[in-house]
């Protein structure tokens, strides 16, 4: 899942238009029109390592707003 994950987000810095092709499947069009941007906005944070001590922080979140069942381990969620 990490490789495919990796692929995505190197397709999307080399043709950021497939952002827009896929939003306009996806989303409505006044939403789809905004996915290129944020995309673009937000391409130099993405990355396919999810490192413990940031599972643990978007655990915490998670559980102080009330969205968590039960905690989470990191190979619930990545494995």
């Amino acid at each position: 899942m990490k490789r495919a994950i990796g692929r995505a987000h190197d397709l999307l810095r080399n043709e950021i238009g497939l952002a827009n092709k896929i939003g306009t499947r996806i989303f409505p069009a006044e939403e789809a029109s905004l996915i290129g941007s944020l995309i673009t906005r937000d391409l130099p944070w993405y990355d396919a390592d999810i490192q413990t001590g940031d599972f643990a922080a978007m655990n915490s979140f998670l559980d102080r707003f009330g969205l968590l069942n039960r905690a989470l381990t990191f190979e619930d969620v990545l494995f």
